[in-house]
């Protein structure tokens, strides 16, 4: 959901992120520097690494937070997500685990130059 709600805002947000992804490869793809461009996707690939796990924890804290609110068992919420029971079971205990329900993504701070202009 959306901030203020609406499952459009987070469809309009996903496909923005896509649409961003698509101009940084195009801008490695025809940087002037083979080295520079390696670089560059290297620094990407670990980028949307460290951005997989961050979308991993929020997906298994909304599964954390289905949960408790419909104050259901592992097997139910495996039941309602369309997983099962073993794999409700990890969701839970990685929410349960993380330390913050924020997401903190330090991955802009790791850059190293600046992406190839186009």
């Amino acid at each position: 959901m959306g901030t203020d709600g609406s499952p459009a805002l987070s469809e309009c947000l996903l496909e923005q992120l896509s649409e961003v992804f698509d101009v940084i490869a195009v801008a490695i793809r025809e940087a002037d520097d083979a080295d520079q461009a390696f670089r560059f996707a290297s620094q990407l690939v670990e980028t949307i690494r460290e951005i997989n796990k961050n979308a991993g924890d929020v997906r298994a804290q909304a599964a954390l937070r289905i949960k408790n609110t419909r104050s259901l068992s592992a097997a139910r919420l495996g039941d309602r997500l369309g997983i099962t029971k073993q794999r409700a079971y990890e969701l839970i205990k990685a929410a349960e685990s993380a330390s913050s329900p924020e997401v903190t993504s330090n991955a802009s701070s790791k850059g190293e130059g600046t992406w190839p202009n186009t």
